[in-house]
């Protein structure tokens, strides 16, 4: 099992898609100056709640393969990213 680190800066997610494996975890961590989330709402749903700048969220386990796409809650029509577990 492994941690995967996504970074939020610029309104971005970066990378945009990340790949893991079954059972890894994600991390998001704030390089920018403003708050973001990571959020899905859709089954796997999951919150960071709010990532304030120079800190990160707890980490997020994946346990079913497939393709989720997710959003920044205060940003969600600008602001996503997509995830490939597999």
């Amino acid at each position: 099992m492994s941690t995967e680190v996504v970074t939020m800066v610029d309104y971005e997610f970066k990378p945009v898609e990340v790949t893991v494996a079954v059972g890894d975890s994600i991390v998001w961590k704030n390089d920018g100056a403003v708050s973001h989330t990571a959020s899905r709402d859709e089954e796997p749903a999951f919150d960071t709640g709010l990532v304030t700048p120079g800190s990160r969220s707890e980490p997020i386990r994946f346990d079913t393969a497939g393709t989720f796409d997710y959003f920044c809650r205060p940003h969600k029509r600008h602001m996503t990213g997509r995830i490939i577990v597999r």
